[in-house]
């Protein structure tokens, strides 16, 4: 059979032992069955026996005992065996306990943190004031008084405002003009024209100093 509980719960598991066999001593074993771990046991006369959270009830008149776990736990899932001991075979039952895992509340779900903002204006800001300068002037004498007024606060100047000394740089270049591109191309053939005679002339003179020689 199959017995369920919750984590932290009690639960009870009622073993019938057999007919005729309400007298002899009885055990609750937890594993295999022929490893089995016993968990308390009872000695077939006493009405009640406990150990630790485990606790053992024999009602003979019902012919079945009753085994009862306090403060379920993870660790206390698992294969249980219902057993009494006779002189022949024991009376065995098999016990599944399925123990429910319970999740721990979040202590931070749904909880809002206060919050507190304050909206200020630029209205509520109060401003410094400064002395404003009044001067009246009575028969060469001076009189200075002062009396508080909002102070006013002058920008800084663009930087166009802002003397400043600009390198000479010059950025504009002449192309020239086709009357002066003529003027160039002659300045050029007259200089060709001129070398070219002066190599001829260069010629002329060497091939008559040869004739001579011969």
């Amino acid at each position: 059979m199959t017995v369920s509980g919750k984590e932290g719960s009690t639960v009870s598991i009622d073993c019938p032992p057999g007919d005729g066999a309400a007298n002899y001593p009885k055990y609750f074993c937890k594993g295999m069955i022929k490893n089995c771990v016993n968990v308390i046991g009872s000695d077939g006369t006493a009405n009640s026996t406990g150990k630790g959270k485990v606790s053992l009830l024999d009602k003979k008149d019902k012919n079945r005992f009753t085994v009862i776990i306090h403060n379920l736990t993870r660790k206390d899932g698992g294969t249980y065996w219902c057993g009494v001991d006779t002189w022949g075979p024991d009376y065995v039952t098999q016990v599944y306990l399925k123990v429910v895992h319970i999740k721990s509340p979040d202590p931070y779900k749904d909880t809002a943190l206060p919050t507190t903002i304050t909206n200020t204006s630029m209205s509520d800001l109060k401003k410094p004031s400064v002395p404003n300068k009044k001067s009246d002037t009575v028969a060469g004498a001076t009189t200075v008084t002062y009396t508080n007024t909002p102070a006013t606060t002058s920008l800084p100047r663009k930087p166009t405002d802002i003397p400043y000394f600009t390198p000479w740089v010059t950025t504009d270049v002449q192309t020239p003009s086709s009357g002066h591109l003529m003027v160039y191309l002659c300045v050029f053939l007259v200089a060709v024209g001129l070398v070219a005679v002066l190599l001829l002339s260069c010629g002329l003179f060497i091939l008559v100093k040869k004739k001579q020689r011969d």
